[in-house]
């Protein structure tokens, strides 16, 4: 997982962590980043979609092992 954070772009990868990890609010993020909430929801989007697309083959392996 660290490493799959680790190749995402740099602001795509503070956005994951402010909201993810810090927790905090969109709207708050957003200030901390001095962007528009709806450019961090995009960055946000981003982050989750390209997340799930490196991370499937590892889910996808770990749970076909848990079938056999």
């Amino acid at each position: 997982v660290v490493a799959a954070l680790d190749e995402l772009p740099s602001r795509t990868r503070q956005v994951m962590h402010l909201v993810t990890i810090e927790q905090l609010s969109h709207d708050d993020a957003a200030a901390v980043l001095a962007i528009s909430v709806e450019a961090l929801k995009a960055s946000l989007s981003l982050a989750r979609r390209t997340m799930r697309e490196r991370l499937k083959p590892i889910y996808d392996e770990v749970r076909g092992a848990r079938t056999e």
